[in-house]
Protein backbone atom coordinates (compact mmCIF):
# COMPACT_ATOMS: atom_id res chain seq x y z
CA UNK A 1 0.00 0.00 0.00
CA UNK A 2 1.25 3.07 -1.07
CA UNK A 3 0.62 6.47 -0.36
CA UNK A 4 1.97 10.00 -2.58
CA UNK A 5 4.57 11.12 -0.61
CA UNK A 6 4.92 8.50 2.20
CA UNK A 7 4.80 4.50 2.38
CA UNK A 8 3.55 3.24 5.53
CA UNK A 9 2.34 -0.44 6.19
CA UNK A 10 0.62 -2.08 9.08
CA UNK A 11 -1.12 -5.72 8.87
CA UNK A 12 -1.90 -8.00 11.04
CA UNK A 13 -0.38 -11.16 12.46
CA UNK A 14 -2.71 -14.09 11.71
CA UNK A 15 -1.25 -16.51 14.33
CA UNK A 16 -0.50 -20.16 14.12
CA UNK A 17 -1.84 -20.85 10.68
CA UNK A 18 -0.02 -23.38 7.78
CA UNK A 19 -0.79 -22.87 4.13
CA UNK A 20 -0.37 -25.85 2.24
CA UNK A 21 1.68 -24.77 -0.90
CA UNK A 22 -0.26 -24.96 -4.08
CA UNK A 23 2.52 -26.68 -6.08
CA UNK A 24 5.34 -29.02 -4.33
CA UNK A 25 9.59 -27.95 -5.40
CA UNK A 26 10.54 -31.22 -7.04
CA UNK A 27 14.34 -31.90 -7.40
CA UNK A 28 14.00 -31.46 -11.07
CA UNK A 29 12.74 -27.56 -10.51
CA UNK A 30 15.33 -27.03 -8.06
CA UNK A 31 18.02 -27.66 -10.28
CA UNK A 32 16.55 -25.15 -12.64
CA UNK A 33 15.86 -22.23 -10.40
CA UNK A 34 16.07 -19.08 -11.28
CA UNK A 35 16.20 -15.84 -9.23
CA UNK A 36 12.76 -13.56 -8.93
CA UNK A 37 12.14 -9.98 -7.58
CA UNK A 38 9.51 -10.00 -5.10
CA UNK A 39 6.68 -6.76 -4.90
CA UNK A 40 5.12 -7.45 -2.04
CA UNK A 41 5.17 -10.42 0.68
CA UNK A 42 2.90 -12.19 2.81
CA UNK A 43 4.62 -14.85 5.59
CA UNK A 44 1.98 -16.83 7.40
CA UNK A 45 4.60 -19.09 9.48
CA UNK A 46 8.70 -18.63 9.65
CA UNK A 47 8.67 -20.75 6.67
CA UNK A 48 5.00 -20.48 4.48
CA UNK A 49 4.00 -17.59 2.87
CA UNK A 50 2.47 -16.00 -0.07
CA UNK A 51 4.21 -13.25 -2.54
CA UNK A 52 3.65 -11.18 -5.93
CA UNK A 53 6.25 -10.91 -8.29
CA UNK A 54 5.29 -8.82 -11.55
CA UNK A 55 3.91 -11.76 -13.37
CA UNK A 56 3.07 -14.64 -10.98
CA UNK A 57 1.45 -15.35 -7.35
CA UNK A 58 4.14 -17.43 -5.88
CA UNK A 59 4.36 -19.75 -2.78
CA UNK A 60 7.43 -20.61 -0.31
CA UNK A 61 7.95 -23.10 2.25
CA UNK A 62 11.12 -22.85 3.21
CA UNK A 63 11.30 -19.03 4.78
CA UNK A 64 11.45 -17.46 1.46
CA UNK A 65 14.60 -18.83 -0.62
CA UNK A 66 12.54 -20.95 -3.24
CA UNK A 67 9.23 -19.73 -4.73
CA UNK A 68 7.03 -21.93 -6.70
CA UNK A 69 4.61 -20.30 -8.97
CA UNK A 70 1.41 -20.73 -8.18
CA UNK A 71 -0.95 -20.89 -11.77
CA UNK A 72 -4.08 -17.76 -11.87
CA UNK A 73 -6.09 -17.49 -13.97
CA UNK A 74 -4.58 -14.45 -15.88
CA UNK A 75 -6.74 -14.23 -19.05
CA UNK A 76 -7.46 -10.47 -19.18
CA UNK A 77 -5.41 -9.32 -16.48
CA UNK A 78 -2.20 -8.34 -15.45
CA UNK A 79 -0.33 -8.99 -12.10
CA UNK A 80 1.73 -6.09 -12.13
CA UNK A 81 -0.02 -3.41 -9.61
CA UNK A 82 -1.72 -5.79 -7.65
CA UNK A 83 -2.90 -6.30 -4.28
CA UNK A 84 -2.55 -9.73 -2.44
CA UNK A 85 -4.33 -10.86 0.76
CA UNK A 86 -4.40 -14.02 2.39
CA UNK A 87 -7.00 -15.11 5.35
CA UNK A 88 -7.06 -18.61 7.35
CA UNK A 89 -5.23 -21.61 5.84
CA UNK A 90 -6.78 -21.57 2.48
CA UNK A 91 -8.37 -18.12 0.95
CA UNK A 92 -6.46 -16.25 -1.19
CA UNK A 93 -6.96 -12.92 -2.93
CA UNK A 94 -5.51 -11.04 -5.82
CA UNK A 95 -7.29 -7.67 -6.86
CA UNK A 96 -5.65 -7.46 -10.46
CA UNK A 97 -5.69 -4.49 -13.01
CA UNK A 98 -7.49 -5.62 -15.95
CA UNK A 99 -6.32 -5.28 -19.51
CA UNK A 100 -8.30 -3.11 -21.55
CA UNK A 101 -7.97 -1.15 -24.20
CA UNK A 102 -10.89 1.42 -23.87
CA UNK A 103 -8.33 4.04 -22.13
CA UNK A 104 -10.31 3.81 -18.40
CA UNK A 105 -9.40 1.53 -15.86
CA UNK A 106 -10.55 -1.74 -14.83
CA UNK A 107 -9.67 -4.43 -12.34
CA UNK A 108 -10.79 -7.61 -11.25
CA UNK A 109 -10.60 -9.77 -8.14
CA UNK A 110 -9.52 -13.65 -8.39
CA UNK A 111 -9.84 -15.59 -5.75
CA UNK A 112 -9.22 -19.20 -4.48
CA UNK A 113 -10.71 -21.65 -0.99
CA UNK A 114 -8.51 -23.75 -1.37
CA UNK A 115 -4.95 -22.37 -1.39
CA UNK A 116 -4.80 -21.41 -5.23
CA UNK A 117 -5.74 -24.97 -6.07
CA UNK A 118 -8.66 -23.47 -7.83
CA UNK A 119 -9.65 -20.09 -8.69
CA UNK A 120 -12.92 -17.78 -9.73
CA UNK A 121 -12.83 -14.23 -11.19
CA UNK A 122 -15.19 -11.65 -10.02
CA UNK A 123 -17.11 -8.97 -12.54
CA UNK A 124 -14.66 -6.02 -13.59
CA UNK A 125 -14.47 -2.95 -11.16
CA UNK A 126 -13.83 0.21 -11.84
CA UNK A 127 -10.20 1.91 -11.58
CA UNK A 128 -7.05 0.47 -10.09
CA UNK A 129 -6.61 -1.71 -6.90
CA UNK A 130 -5.22 0.35 -4.30
CA UNK A 131 -5.75 -1.77 -1.54
CA UNK A 132 -8.21 -4.70 0.07
CA UNK A 133 -9.70 -5.62 3.77
CA UNK A 134 -10.54 -8.80 4.75
CA UNK A 135 -12.78 -9.12 8.07
CA UNK A 136 -13.79 -12.68 7.73
CA UNK A 137 -13.83 -15.06 4.53
CA UNK A 138 -17.06 -13.46 2.92
CA UNK A 139 -17.38 -10.06 4.20
CA UNK A 140 -14.69 -7.68 2.01
CA UNK A 141 -14.03 -4.42 1.18
CA UNK A 142 -11.40 -2.96 -1.97
CA UNK A 143 -10.58 0.73 -2.85
CA UNK A 144 -9.97 1.92 -6.23
CA UNK A 145 -8.36 4.89 -7.97
CA UNK A 146 -8.15 6.12 -11.47
CA UNK A 147 -5.08 7.99 -10.96
CA UNK A 148 -4.58 11.59 -9.90
CA UNK A 149 -4.71 14.84 -12.31
CA UNK A 150 -3.76 17.75 -10.58
CA UNK A 151 -3.58 15.87 -7.25
CA UNK A 152 -7.12 14.88 -7.49
CA UNK A 153 -8.41 11.31 -8.07
CA UNK A 154 -11.09 9.54 -8.54
CA UNK A 155 -12.01 6.97 -6.12
CA UNK A 156 -14.34 4.22 -5.29
CA UNK A 157 -14.81 1.55 -2.39
CA UNK A 158 -16.72 -1.85 -3.26
CA UNK A 159 -17.86 -4.08 -0.72
CA UNK A 160 -18.78 -8.11 -0.81
CA UNK A 161 -20.99 -10.49 1.32
CA UNK A 162 -19.85 -13.66 -0.38
CA UNK A 163 -16.14 -14.18 -0.03
CA UNK A 164 -15.63 -11.88 -3.43
CA UNK A 165 -17.36 -13.14 -6.23
CA UNK A 166 -19.69 -10.03 -6.19
CA UNK A 167 -19.02 -6.41 -4.97
CA UNK A 168 -21.29 -3.68 -4.78
CA UNK A 169 -20.47 0.11 -5.19
CA UNK A 170 -21.33 1.52 -1.66
CA UNK A 171 -19.06 5.42 -1.57
CA UNK A 172 -17.71 6.97 -5.50
CA UNK A 173 -16.37 10.21 -5.98
CA UNK A 174 -15.71 11.39 -8.76
CA UNK A 175 -15.75 14.94 -10.62
CA UNK A 176 -19.74 14.98 -11.84
CA UNK A 177 -21.11 13.13 -9.07
CA UNK A 178 -20.29 12.00 -5.23
CA UNK A 179 -21.98 9.35 -3.19
CA UNK A 180 -23.09 11.00 0.39
CA UNK A 181 -20.32 11.35 2.56
CA UNK A 182 -17.90 10.58 0.26
CA UNK A 183 -13.89 10.18 0.42
CA UNK A 184 -12.12 13.09 -0.11
CA UNK A 185 -10.36 13.43 -3.61
CA UNK A 186 -7.20 14.12 -2.89
CA UNK A 187 -4.66 11.62 -4.50
CA UNK A 188 -2.35 9.59 -1.51
CA UNK A 189 -5.36 6.97 -0.08
CA UNK A 190 -2.73 3.94 1.62
CA UNK A 191 -5.48 1.95 1.73
CA UNK A 192 -8.49 0.79 4.10
CA UNK A 193 -8.57 -1.11 7.23
CA UNK A 194 -11.57 -2.92 9.38
CA UNK A 195 -12.40 -2.05 13.03
CA UNK A 196 -15.37 -4.63 12.64
CA UNK A 197 -16.84 -6.28 9.87
CA UNK A 198 -19.24 -2.53 8.86
CA UNK A 199 -16.89 -0.66 10.83
CA UNK A 200 -13.70 0.81 8.60
CA UNK A 201 -11.01 3.41 8.68
CA UNK A 202 -9.38 4.86 5.38
CA UNK A 203 -6.15 6.78 5.79
CA UNK A 204 -3.19 8.32 3.27
CA UNK A 205 -1.23 11.69 3.07
CA UNK A 206 -2.35 14.55 0.84
CA UNK A 207 1.52 15.11 -0.10
CA UNK A 208 3.00 18.48 0.56
CA UNK A 209 0.30 20.55 0.13
CA UNK A 210 -1.93 22.17 3.16
CA UNK A 211 -2.10 20.72 6.31
CA UNK A 212 -5.04 17.94 5.48
CA UNK A 213 -5.68 15.13 7.54
CA UNK A 214 -6.39 11.72 5.56
CA UNK A 215 -8.31 9.96 7.91
CA UNK A 216 -11.66 8.87 7.69
CA UNK A 217 -14.34 6.64 9.65
CA UNK A 218 -17.38 4.68 8.61
CA UNK A 219 -19.53 2.54 10.37
CA UNK A 220 -22.36 1.43 7.83
CA UNK A 221 -19.94 -0.05 5.54
CA UNK A 222 -18.37 2.29 4.11
CA UNK A 223 -21.04 3.70 2.37
CA UNK A 224 -20.41 7.31 4.49
CA UNK A 225 -17.41 8.42 5.93
CA UNK A 226 -16.46 11.10 8.51
CA UNK A 227 -13.02 13.10 8.52
CA UNK A 228 -11.58 11.94 11.79
CA UNK A 229 -9.25 14.36 13.73
CA UNK A 230 -5.86 13.48 15.93
CA UNK A 231 -4.31 15.38 18.64
CA UNK A 232 -0.60 16.63 18.12
CA UNK A 233 1.88 14.84 20.36
CA UNK A 234 3.51 17.67 22.78
CA UNK A 235 6.51 19.23 21.29
CA UNK A 236 5.16 18.60 17.32
CA UNK A 237 4.49 20.86 14.89
CA UNK A 238 1.53 18.55 12.45
CA UNK A 239 2.62 21.01 8.85
CA UNK A 240 1.59 17.74 7.18
CA UNK A 241 0.25 15.12 7.92
CA UNK A 242 1.01 10.95 6.74
CA UNK A 243 -1.45 8.34 7.68
CA UNK A 244 -1.02 4.30 7.40
CA UNK A 245 -4.33 2.27 7.82
CA UNK A 246 -4.72 1.26 11.30
CA UNK A 247 -4.22 -2.13 12.77
CA UNK A 248 -7.19 -3.42 15.53
CA UNK A 249 -6.94 -6.30 17.79
CA UNK A 250 -10.17 -6.13 19.11
CA UNK A 251 -11.34 -2.73 20.39
CA UNK A 252 -8.01 -2.02 20.61
CA UNK A 253 -6.25 -0.20 18.00
CA UNK A 254 -2.90 1.31 16.55
CA UNK A 255 -2.40 4.09 14.02
CA UNK A 256 0.98 4.67 12.20
CA UNK A 257 1.65 8.71 11.54
CA UNK A 258 4.27 10.79 9.89
CA UNK A 259 4.14 14.45 11.10
CA UNK A 260 6.38 17.39 10.44
CA UNK A 261 8.20 19.33 9.89
CA UNK A 262 10.77 18.21 11.44
CA UNK A 263 9.85 14.69 10.94
CA UNK A 264 8.43 12.45 13.34
CA UNK A 265 7.12 8.92 13.76
CA UNK A 266 4.08 8.96 16.26
CA UNK A 267 2.00 5.16 17.17
CA UNK A 268 -1.39 6.66 18.15
CA UNK A 269 -3.74 3.96 20.41
CA UNK A 270 -7.36 3.58 20.58
CA UNK A 271 -9.13 1.35 23.09
CA UNK A 272 -12.47 2.19 21.75
CA UNK A 273 -12.45 0.82 18.13
CA UNK A 274 -11.24 4.02 16.73
CA UNK A 275 -13.10 6.15 18.30
CA UNK A 276 -10.86 8.12 19.80
CA UNK A 277 -6.96 8.44 19.54
CA UNK A 278 -3.81 8.88 21.49
CA UNK A 279 -0.56 10.02 20.78
CA UNK A 280 2.64 7.62 22.57
CA UNK A 281 6.11 8.47 22.50
CA UNK A 282 7.66 10.02 19.31
CA UNK A 283 10.18 8.91 17.38
CA UNK A 284 12.22 11.37 14.87
CA UNK A 285 14.27 11.16 11.61
CA UNK A 286 17.04 12.88 10.48
CA UNK A 287 17.50 14.14 6.85
CA UNK A 288 17.37 12.80 4.50
CA UNK A 289 14.07 11.51 5.29
CA UNK A 290 12.81 7.99 4.90
CA UNK A 291 9.10 7.17 4.83
CA UNK A 292 8.51 4.86 7.72
CA UNK A 293 6.73 1.49 7.68
CA UNK A 294 5.28 -0.20 10.64
CA UNK A 295 4.33 -3.82 12.02
CA UNK A 296 2.19 -4.43 15.04
CA UNK A 297 2.11 -8.47 16.18
CA UNK A 298 -0.35 -7.05 19.15
CA UNK A 299 -1.61 -3.99 20.72
CA UNK A 300 1.53 -3.81 22.59
CA UNK A 301 4.46 -4.80 19.87
CA UNK A 302 4.86 -2.87 17.02
CA UNK A 303 8.15 -3.10 14.72
CA UNK A 304 8.89 0.94 13.15
CA UNK A 305 11.34 1.43 10.58
CA UNK A 306 12.49 4.95 11.02
CA UNK A 307 15.47 6.89 9.60
CA UNK A 308 17.41 3.52 8.32
CA UNK A 309 16.67 2.13 11.75
CA UNK A 310 14.27 -0.49 13.03
CA UNK A 311 12.76 0.34 16.69
CA UNK A 312 10.81 -1.92 18.43
CA UNK A 313 8.13 -1.40 21.08
CA UNK A 314 6.65 -3.87 23.37
CA UNK A 315 4.41 -1.44 25.40
CA UNK A 316 1.97 -0.15 22.99
CA UNK A 317 4.56 3.30 21.92
CA UNK A 318 5.30 4.63 25.63
CA UNK A 319 9.27 3.42 25.00
CA UNK A 320 11.00 2.26 21.86
CA UNK A 321 14.25 0.52 21.63
CA UNK A 322 16.64 0.61 18.32
CA UNK A 323 17.46 -3.06 17.49
CA UNK A 324 18.54 -2.88 13.77
CA UNK A 325 19.96 -0.71 11.11
CA UNK A 326 18.78 -1.66 7.75
CA UNK A 327 19.68 0.90 4.71
CA UNK A 328 17.26 0.69 1.86
CA UNK A 329 16.68 2.76 -0.94
CA UNK A 330 12.91 2.88 -0.32
CA UNK A 331 10.89 2.37 2.31
CA UNK A 332 10.79 -1.54 2.96
CA UNK A 333 7.76 -3.62 3.91
CA UNK A 334 8.09 -5.08 7.00
CA UNK A 335 6.53 -8.44 7.50
CA UNK A 336 6.81 -10.34 10.94
CA UNK A 337 5.47 -13.75 12.36
CA UNK A 338 7.02 -13.31 15.62
CA UNK A 339 8.23 -11.26 18.52
CA UNK A 340 12.47 -12.07 16.97
CA UNK A 341 11.22 -13.40 13.59
CA UNK A 342 10.66 -11.02 10.42
CA UNK A 343 11.06 -10.13 7.01
CA UNK A 344 12.20 -6.46 5.34
CA UNK A 345 11.11 -6.17 1.34
CA UNK A 346 12.58 -2.97 -0.53
CA UNK A 347 14.99 -1.70 -2.82
CA UNK A 348 18.29 -2.17 -0.81
CA UNK A 349 21.81 -0.19 -0.66
CA UNK A 350 22.89 -1.77 -4.05
CA UNK A 351 22.67 -0.50 -7.35
CA UNK A 352 20.52 -3.13 -9.08
CA UNK A 353 17.17 -0.92 -7.77
CA UNK A 354 15.42 -4.09 -7.22
CA UNK A 355 13.64 -5.21 -4.24
CA UNK A 356 15.66 -7.31 -1.55
CA UNK A 357 14.45 -9.64 0.58
CA UNK A 358 16.16 -9.69 4.14
CA UNK A 359 15.00 -12.15 6.76
CA UNK A 360 15.97 -11.57 10.77
CA UNK A 361 15.47 -14.23 13.30
CA UNK A 362 16.39 -12.52 16.84
CA UNK A 363 15.48 -8.88 15.48
CA UNK A 364 18.57 -7.65 15.74
CA UNK A 365 20.61 -9.13 12.78
CA UNK A 366 19.33 -9.54 9.39
CA UNK A 367 20.78 -11.53 6.41
CA UNK A 368 19.56 -10.91 2.49
CA UNK A 369 17.74 -14.09 1.40
CA UNK A 370 18.55 -14.96 -2.19
CA UNK A 371 15.02 -15.36 -3.74
CA UNK A 372 14.85 -17.73 -6.55
CA UNK A 373 11.71 -19.13 -8.18
CA UNK A 374 11.41 -23.14 -8.80
CA UNK A 375 8.50 -25.09 -11.21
Amino acid sequence: MRCKDMHMTIRILALALILTPALAVSAQGAASARPVTLMTIHMVTERSGWALSPHNLLHTSDGGQQWSVVTVPTNGVTLEGADLAVRGSDHLWVAAPLVTDHGLPRSAVLLSTDAGRHWATSSSLRGMPISMSWPNDRIGYILTGEGGAAGSVPNDVYATADGGHHWNLVEYNRMAQRSPGALTSCDGFAGISFAAPSVLLAAGGCGAGPRILMLYRSADGGRRWIQESLPVPRGEHAGYWNIAPPAFFGTQGVLPVSVGPPNAFVLYRSSNGGLSWVPTTPLHAPEPFVSPDAFALSPLITWAYVGNHLYLTTDGGASWRRAASLRFQTTPELDFVSLDTGFALGVGPGRTARNELYRTTDGTHWNRVRTVVTR
